[in-house]
C-alpha cells in the first residue's frame, strides 16, 4: 500500500478484506483505530490485556502481554497470517523516573517492543 503526500488513503478500498491485529485495542486510541478498520471493511483482532473492555464490539479479542515474547510469538502465529498489525499500546509511568524504577523499565519495554521481530505472521513489506 502506498501513499502520497497530500492525497487521504481510500480506507474503504485499501483495506477492505484485511485481517488486522491491533494491541492496546482497551484505551481509548486502540478502540477508535478498531472501530475505524471495521468501518473500513477490515477483520479486526483487537488485543489487550483488558479484553473485557472490548466485550460487544464484534471484534475477535485476544488477551495479549506485548512484554512477553513468547506469549506474543505464540498467539499471533495461531491467528494465522495478518494482512498489518498497528501497536498501539502504551505505559506511561507518573512521577519521577529514578523514584520508580520498576516502572521506569516496564515503559521502556512495552514502548520498545514494536521494533522486535517477535510478530509472527505480518507482512515483511516497509
Amino acid at each position: 500500500m502506498t501513499w502520497r503526500l497530500g492525497r487521504a488513503p481510500d480506507l474503504a478500498r485499501e483495506l477492505a478484506g484485511a485481517t488486522m491485529l491491533v494491541t492496546g485495542a482497551a484505551g481509548g486510541i486502540g478502540q477508535a483505530v478498531c472501530a475505524e478498520l471495521t468501518r473500513a471493511g477490515c477483520s479486526v483482532v483487537a488485543a489487550d490485556l483488558d479484553v473485557g473492555r472490548l466485550d460487544g464490539r464484534g471484534w475477535q479479542t485476544l488477551v495479549l502481554d506485548v512484554t512477553d515474547d513468547d506469549a506474543v510469538r505464540r498467539e499471533v502465529e495461531a491467528l494465522g497470517p495478518l494482512d498489518g498489525l498497528v501497536l498501539s499500546h502504551g505505559l506511561t509511568a507518573l512521577g519521577p523516573a529514578l523514584d520508580q524504577p520498576m516502572q521506569q523499565s516496564t515503559v521502556f519495554s512495552t514502548s520498545t517492543c514494536a521494533e522486535r521481530s517477535s510478530w509472527p505472521g505480518t507482512p515483511s513489506r516497509g
